[in-house]
């Protein structure tokens, strides 16, 4: 139960037919936050006057990224896999643009 919500109270079961697809997403989300770390400093930026507001867009673009996945584990979690996918669509055209 994450802030006093239970995600699966609609339908206990849901975990377990789907623990693999959550494990997995946590250790996605783990890598994200891994790679992110580890390989940060190698963003490129651009330079000058244009450096403050790359930066700005990339921090944005990323918290985004990360609220968005967010998202999608909890619409899974309460059984609207579907309207999680819209999302994940969503992230993959913020990298894409990235």
């Amino acid at each position: 139960m994450e802030h006093g919500i239970d995600f699966f109270a609609e339908d206990p079961g849901r975990y377990e037919r789907f623990q693999q697809e959550f494990r997995a997403q946590n250790i996605l989300g783990d890598c994200i936050n891994e790679i992110i770390d580890q390989h940060g400093d190698k963003l490129e930026l651009r330079d000058g006057e244009e450096r403050d507001l790359s930066l700005l867009v990339a921090s944005a673009f990323f918290g985004k990224a990360q609220k968005t996945f967010q998202a999608v584990i909890r619409l899974c979690a309460l059984g609207f896999g579907e309207d999680a996918l819209i999302l994940v669509r969503s992230n993959i055209n913020l990298l894409i643009n990235i």
